[in-house]
């Protein structure tokens, strides 16, 4: 059983084939998210962006990257829903 102490999450992004990132996002096995972010067409490849952090650790790094990402462009990544 886990706890919300257990750092076993990773805050990550997909990018496109030529490294244009498409989403930030969490998830604790980075090898099936990646997998499912494929099949619904929102990149080719994970690059993580955190090491292990509680879920709510990798949550923060998450809006940081977003937000870091938004200031940038002047928008969310296509694949992240407005929150």
């Amino acid at each position: 059983m886990s706890n919300n102490r257990e750092r076993n999450y990773r805050a990550y992004k997909m990018v496109d084939s030529r490294g244009r990132t498409k989403k930030y996002g969490i998830s604790s096995n980075l090898k099936r998210r990646e997998s499912e972010n494929r099949a619904e067409g929102q990149g080719n490849r994970i690059v993580p962006m955190s090491g292990p952090r509680t879920r709510s650790g990798a949550k923060a790094r998450e809006t940081e990257l977003i937000q870091k990402y938004q200031r940038r462009t002047g928008r969310k990544p296509a694949g992240n829903k407005i929150r």
